[in-house]
């Protein structure tokens, strides 16, 4: 019978050859680390949309953390997917400058050097 780490070495090596980042050193608890990575690259993706719509940094880490919010609660995978597929809609209010309806890429299909892919070995 096989080894069971050449298995996970095989594995490891094809997807750091794929461009992933191994992240197996990190001890990540209750979701926390996967969380702070997730909220840098969706702020990094959606920069540009948060620059045009002029937001201030306070309102950006709002439409973050409502992001966030959403993603940990949903409990229905296709629309999950749909999310992934075609961004997530965020409506925030902004007080004197009005609600205001943010579609957040989680994913950049057109430019896939611009997203981060890692992992964590069991």
């Amino acid at each position: 019978m096989r080894p069971e780490f050449l298995t996970h070495t095989e594995i490891k090596d094809k997807l750091i050859s794929l461009g992933w980042k191994d992240k197996s050193n990190l001890n990540p608890t209750e979701g926390i680390l996967i969380e702070e990575f997730l909220k840098e690259a969706i702020k990094k993706l959606n920069s540009v949309e948060f620059k045009l719509k002029g937001l201030t940094p306070k309102e950006e880490e709002r439409v973050l953390k409502e992001t966030l919010r959403k993603l940990k609660e949903e409990i229905d995978p296709v629309k999950v997917v749909d999310w992934l597929k075609n961004g997530i809609d965020i409506t925030l209010d902004l007080g004197q400058k009005g609600k205001e309806i943010f579609n957040l890429k989680l994913i950049d299909f057109e430019n896939l050097e611009n997203n981060e892919f890692f992992f964590i070995h069991e």
